[in-house]
């Protein structure tokens, strides 16, 4: 079994990792379990065919079994398409499936890979600075702050991931929240609430189920849909409290009304 590396891509702050073996992408099982909310990955291996599914070791340096499950095109669309919310406007399965169909698979066909708001600025992004770096810190030490990245960013989102990298030696970068700039959609999430969520004490209610539901207010009311991290952010801007939990992530002391 040899080592693999991996690709990693944000599907609404929740990581998605991916390879290439013989120029096809294969998916990390886990991550894709987790943005499709299916609790037993074991269970969703066993139901695709052999040849849609592989066990890789991966080369990332991070502690614990390095062995992982992988799927194929084939078994990452037959298990977005074997969940009933894919068809349904919405969903967080209903995007993840665009998302992968529209934008990653087309690229990755393209281009080899597929890049999403790629981060500039910084004086390393000259021509060199990559070298520079390498040459000043030494590979290894890069590696080891990269992936200390990347482990914090899988494990509890970009915020986390962020912290690390401010903290680090590597190349700095603008990433002044929206809500610092004054630029956050604050109307337009006010009314959602207003509209659609009363106050609960002790109540949360699942981060993806709320934004599916302001997916759905917004296009009943003919309102552009914000991201989901732009949503998120203005949330938090607003003063709401975000839970981090082995489920997920969720928003404290609100529940949905019916319109």
């Amino acid at each position: 079994m040899t080592d693999q590396k991996l690709a990693t891509y944000d599907f609404e702050e929740m990581p998605v990792r991916v390879i290439d073996q013989d120029g096809q992408p294969w998916f990390v099982l886990g991550d894709v379990c987790r943005v499709l909310e299916i609790t037993n990955p074991s269970e969703a291996s066993s139901r695709l065919d052999d040849d849609e599914k592989n066990t890789i070791r991966i080369s990332e340096g991070i502690r614990g079994n390095p062995n992982m499950v992988v799927v194929s095109e084939s078994g990452l669309l037959t298990m977005i398409l074997r969940s009933h919310d894919a068809v349904t406007p919405g969903t967080t399965a209903h995007r993840f499936r665009k998302w992968v169909t529209g934008e990653v698979l087309p690229a990755i066909r393209r281009t080899g890979k597929y890049v999403h708001h790629p981060v500039t600025g910084g004086a390393d992004d000259e021509e060199g600075g990559e070298v520079d770096i390498i040459e000043r810190l030494g590979a290894d030490h890069v590696r080891i702050w990269v992936e200390m990245v990347r482990e914090a960013r899988r494990l509890a989102g970009n915020s986390a991931g962020l912290s690390i990298w401010r903290r680090s030696p590597l190349p700095q970068f603008d990433a002044t929240p929206p809500e610092e700039r004054g630029d956050m959609p604050v109307s337009e999430v006010t009314d959602f609430l207003q509209n659609r969520t009363e106050p609960v004490s002790g109540g949360s209610i699942k981060a993806s189920v709320f934004y599916g539901a302001y997916c759905s207010w917004a296009e009943f009311n003919n309102r552009a849909v914000l991201s989901n991290k732009v949503f998120a952010l203005t949330l938090l801007g607003l003063g709401m409290e975000r839970l981090e939990r082995s489920g997920g992530r969720f928003w404290k002391n609100l529940r949905l009304t019916h319109c």
